[in-house]
């Protein structure tokens, strides 16, 4: 079981870099030292496991190398000789906190969290106590845990979010590696509610606040289908069957616990309506996937197309158009294709160059979302103009 877990922790490393490693390790540390298990720091099995986990990360490490550290000529965020095994294992993780990477978006300690009262839904204000009576009973014992009683999950949970809320740039994403540690801490809370018969009084409190979370889920998607983004018909017969099947939940008397069922169904039902209907409307505003079509349809090759002056950055569109997207300014020149914007277009026209306009059209940076953009009434005047044009 050790060797797979640091073959896990390897695969992981792959996908998310060392946070991968760092959380387990915050898990079993912090409960091995409340518990006062200095002996399980140090077991000689640790060593094979590591030799596990470097075998396994040798392919990808001989990649990096040869595309960064290999040649040093390569420019990466304006620099030369930059190494990509240092940038994989340290830069990008670790020098967030020291100050070493360059990225830096003034998130502060709250970021993070402040994004979980969203993307941890409907049991976010159940984590809350949940994590202040595991911290609580903490103190009260003198921060010494019993026999039987875990710290992995809170422990884990504590130290990963002051290693990720310390760094200098953060995104909403960041927490999830955290939130199965947050989701067995409300289990946890959950199970003493429903079978111990534990904090009876904190029980009477949240069972209306769940089932208020749970219907109000269900009336944020009907604003969603039928104002922000007005779907068919089909739609709103859809969202009366999901009402429905919470209004059957809500009165069946023997489904129990209802406070449960209740949370677990809105949240499945509304990410079903939000996955096919919301995100997969808003993704037409995106422009990289308007572009991928368009020159797809156009039959245009992605090497002779240039970004200019854009206040999108474009990451969807490498993707979506299976191809890099080059930026370099000095190699528009007849013949070649230009996508731009506003002060683009502006500017180009300074340099007296001639062009056709192969498409123009308005789009939105959908990771960003504002109230205008989601209003119908203002979304046009909250779009950016974008052209794609052709160089004569």
């Amino acid at each position: 079981h050790l060797l797979l877990g640091f073959g896990a922790v390897a695969f992981g490393m792959m996908s998310k870099g060392p946070v991968a490693l760092m959380v387990p390790v915050f898990c079993f540390a912090t409960d091995w030292a409340l518990h006062r298990q200095w002996s399980k720091f140090f077991r000689w099995q640790y060593l094979l496991g590591i030799l596990v986990m470097a075998l396994l990360l040798i392919p990808m490490s001989i990649g990096l190398y040869q595309q960064f550290d290999a040649q040093p000529n390569k420019i990466v965020n304006g620099l030369t000789g930059v190494s990509g095994l240092r940038f994989f294992y340290w830069s990008q993780s670790f020098g967030r906190i020291t100050g070493e990477s360059p990225w830096n978006n003034g998130a502060g300690i709250d970021f993070l969290f402040v994004n979980m009262l969203w993307s941890f839904l409907p049991w976010v204000l159940l984590f809350i106590p949940a994590l202040i009576i595991r911290i609580v009973e903490l103190v009260k014992q003198k921060f010494r845990l019993q026999p039987g009683q875990e710290w992995m999950t809170t422990g884990g949970f504590i130290l990963s979010y002051l290693a990720l809320g310390s760094s200098h740039y953060q995104l909403p994403h960041y927490i999830f590696v955290a939130f199965p540690l947050a989701a067995i801490m409300v289990a946890v809370l959950l199970k003493d509610f429903f079978e111990g018969d534990r904090y009876g009084q904190l029980h009477a409190i949240f069972k209306p606040v769940q089932w208020g979370i749970s219907f109000l889920l269900l009336g944020v998607v009907l604003l969603l289908v039928a104002y922000v983004f007005p779907g068919s018909t089909l739609w709103l017969i859809l969202w009366i069957i999901a009402v429905a099947v919470l209004v059957f939940i809500a009165f069946k008397k023997t489904i129990q616990p209802k406070m449960f069922w209740l949370s677990v169904a809105a949240i499945m039902l509304s990410n079903f309506f939000m996955t096919n209907h919301f995100y997969h409307t808003l993704m037409n505003y995106q422009l990289g996937n308007q572009m991928a079509a368009c020159i797809k349809e156009k039959k245009v090759a992605t090497d002779d197309i240039i970004q200019y002056k854009m206040l999108d950055p474009l990451n969807s569109f490498h993707f979506y158009a299976q191809g890099v997207i080059s930026r370099d300014s000095f190699a528009i020149e007849p013949g070649k294709y230009v996508i731009t914007q506003d002060s683009g277009l502006a500017k180009l026209t300074e340099k007296g160059l001639d062009y056709d306009t192969v498409t123009t059209g308005k789009c939105f940076r959908i990771s960003e979302l504002k109230p205008a953009f989601l209003n119908p009434d203002t979304r046009q005047a909250a779009m950016m103009d974008y052209y794609f044009l052709r160089i004569k």
